[in-house]
């Protein structure tokens, strides 16, 4: 099965607003030109993880979202939303409807998509209801491998800034995920930067964002990496339990 993910989107209601001095619908046009027009392969599954809309006020927020809508559409089958700290998910599930967050068996992988986001708050959490449907999920064992997508990162990437501002019971959900050997990749995104690494065996992948503001690696204090530009995921899951996985830069 092929992926795609993309990310932080960070769409306004106005059709000409700016980011980083890029129209942010345009950033999102290159993207999605790159990935799905350019592609060799289409993907069988788009999954957008999180802050689509960059709107404070519920009016603009659905015009966001209605703009994404128009855009993608003929590709609804295809595609997954999740809630990010900028979003609005009670909208965000009024908008795309069942697929915002629905589970999915493929084959032998089970993909597991969660909401993270917190009212108010630019970090995450997964509440009780959330490590519930991810405890009964993974107690099911609907396949071999399971997959986890969520906006905020589970654990420290490293930038002091953004690691205060991930995922609050990250320990909880790691330790939860860490005694099942089918859970093969947590993949996030809220990070801006392309960032890998491996806890209790279990792959952590952060994605660049699909505006044109990216974050600096390593850095303490908020800092835009003037060097960087938007991207995407590609997720391979092949059905011995190998993900082979690729971030490409627009």
């Amino acid at each position: 099965m092929r992926l795609l993910q993309i990310t932080d989107l960070h769409l306004k209601a106005e059709p000409e607003a700016c980011m980083q001095g890029m129209v942010i619908r345009k950033s999102l046009d290159a993207v999605l030109n790159a990935a799905l027009e350019r592609a060799a392969e289409t993907p069988e599954l788009i999954v957008i993880s999180g802050d689509i809309s960059d709107e404070e006020q519920e009016q603009s927020c659905a015009e966001a979202y209605r703009y994404l809508k128009k855009r993608l559409k003929g590709l609804d089958s295809k595609i997954r939303y999740l809630p990010g700290n900028h979003d609005q998910p009670r909208l965000l599930n009024h908008s795309f409807g069942i697929q915002a967050r629905t589970n999915l068996v493929v084959g032998n992988w089970q993909l597991i998509f969660l909401d993270s986001s917190l009212n108010g708050s630019l970090g995450g959490r997964l509440d009780a209801v959330q490590l519930k449907i991810l405890k009964e999920s993974l107690d099911s064992q609907p396949a071999e491998h399971a997959l986890i997508f969520l906006h905020h990162p589970p654990i420290a990437i490293g930038s002091r800034w953004l690691d205060r501002i991930g995922l609050q019971n990250g320990a909880e959900f790691i330790n939860l995920i860490a005694e099942y050997s089918s859970v093969k990749a947590v993949v996030f995104g809220h990070i801006h930067q392309q960032f890998e690494s491996e806890v209790a065996g279990i792959r952590m992948m952060g994605t660049p964002a699909t505006c044109p503001r990216q974050f600096l690696p390593g850095a303490d204090e908020f800092r835009v990496d003037m060097g960087a530009s938007s991207g995407f995921r590609w997720l391979t899951l092949l059905p011995d339990g190998t993900l082979d996985s690729q971030v490409v830069r627009v």
